[in-house]
C-alpha cells in the first residue's frame, strides 16, 4: 500500500542509521495535555482504544507501543500531500515526506475526521441533521454513565469506515502502521513546514 508520512528530518536521519524505528509517544504534544493543565486527557483514552483495535486488526510486533501515522488519502485523492500547505509541523521546522510502500496487512486505514470523536472522547451519533443530532444527544445524556461509555466506544468503530459518502467521510484517510522501515521508502522529499 502506498502511503506518505511526514516526519521531522531528524527521524529520517535516525532511520538511515537504525533501519527500523518505533514511535516515541513522549514526543507527542497531545500526549502531554496534563502538562498544559488538562487533568483528564481524552486524547489518551481514545488513542489507547485505537491502539488496541489496531493490534486486533494488524497484530503488533515486539518493540512497538504506538503506531506511526501517515496519509492514504487527502482531499479525496490518493496522492502525496501538498507540502505547500500549512499544519504539518511547527512553522520553519525542517521535515521530510516519506513515500512508503507497506504491505496491506500491516496498515490500518481510518477516517481522519472520525478520529476526532475518539481523541476528544465523544459519542458519534451518526445523525444526518441538527434535529436528529439534538434528539439523539438528549437520549444519550439520559443514559447511565456505564451505558454511555459502552455506546461511545461502539460508536468509535465508525472511524474504520472509509467509504466515501455525501457527508465527506472517506475524503481524509489516515494510515497507521507499527514499524517505520528504511526498506519501505520509495521517495524522500525534504521541505520546510509553513
Amino acid at each position: 500500500m502506498r502511503i506518505w508520512t511526514i516526519q521531522p528530518e531528524a527521524i529520517y536521519e535516525a532511520l538511515k542509521e537504525q533501519k527500523v524505528l518505533y514511535t516515541d509517544i513522549s514526543k507527542s504534544p497531545l500526549y502531554h495535555m496534563e502538562d498544559a493543565g488538562v487533568m483528564d486527557n481524552p486524547f489518551q483514552k481514545g488513542y489507547d482504544w485505537f491502539v488496541k483495535r489496531m493490534e486486533e486488526k494488524a497484530g503488533k510486533p515486539e518493540g512497538a507501543s504506538y503506531p506511526w501515522w501517515a496519509w492514504y488519502k487527502r482531499h479525496g485523492k490518493h496522492k502525496k500531500p501538498d507540502l505547500r500547505e500549512a499544519g504539518y509541523a511547527e512553522k520553519g521546522e525542517r521535515c521530510v515526506c516519506l513515500e512508503l510502500e507497506v504491505p496491506d496487512n500491516e496498515v490500518v486505514l481510518s477516517d481522519f475526521d472520525m478520529w476526532w470523536f475518539c481523541i476528544s472522547d465523544r459519542w458519534f451519533s451518526g445523525a444526518a441533521d441538527d434535529d436528529g443530532l439534538d434528539r439523539l444527544d438528549s437520549w444519550f445524556k439520559s443514559l447511565d454513565k456505564g451505558t454511555q461509555e459502552r455506546l461511545k466506544r461502539e460508536s468509535w468503530e465508525a472511524v474504520f469506515d472509509i467509504e466515501p459518502d455525501q457527508y465527506g467521510r472517506g475524503s481524509w484517510v489516515q494510515a497507521t502502521f507499527w514499524e517505520l522501515r528504511l526498506a519501505d521508502i520509495k521517495k524522500v522529499v525534504y521541505f520546510t513546514a509553513r
